[in-house]
C-alpha cells in the first residue's frame, strides 16, 4: 500500500525517480526542493508504506500543490459571489507516477 508524505530530501531518494515525461523527472530532481524552500509549492510523494527505516524511500509519484486564485470574471455567472473580485483555489501544479508503475499498471 501506498502512502503520502510531504518530499523530504533527507528521507526520500529523488534520484531513482524516473517518469516517462523528462520534464517531470526533472521538476522533482532539481527544482521541487526549491519550490519547497520558497515556500512556492507543497510537494507531496507517494511511498510503499512498508518500506524500511533508515533508508530513503523510493518515490513512486508526485504531485505539487500551489495556492491559487481565480479572477471572479473568469468563472460562469450563476453564482453569487458579492463583493469578491477574487476567490481561492488550489492548484495542481505537477503529477507524475514512476515509469515501471505506468508500464506495469498501462497508464
Amino acid at each position: 500500500m501506498f502512502v503520502l508524505e510531504i518530499l523530504d530530501k533527507a528521507k526520500h531518494d529523488r534520484d531513482l525517480f524516473i517518469s516517462q515525461n523528462d520534464v517531470l523527472t526533472r521538476y522533482l530532481h532539481v527544482y521541487a526542493n526549491q519550490d519547497v524552500k520558497r515556500n512556492l509549492a507543497k510537494v507531496y510523494v507517494a511511498v510503499k508504506e512498508d518500506q524500511v527505516d533508515g533508508k530513503k524511500k523510493k518515490i513512486y509519484g508526485y504531485f505539487s500543490l500551489s495556492a491559487y486564485s481565480l479572477y471572479c470574471y473568469e468563472l460562469p455567472d450563476n453564482n453569487d459571489r458579492g463583493e469578491y473580485k477574487q476567490i481561492p483555489a488550489i492548484l495542481l501544479g505537477r503529477l507524475a507516477i514512476q515509469k515501471e508503475q505506468t508500464e506495469l499498471y498501462g497508464y
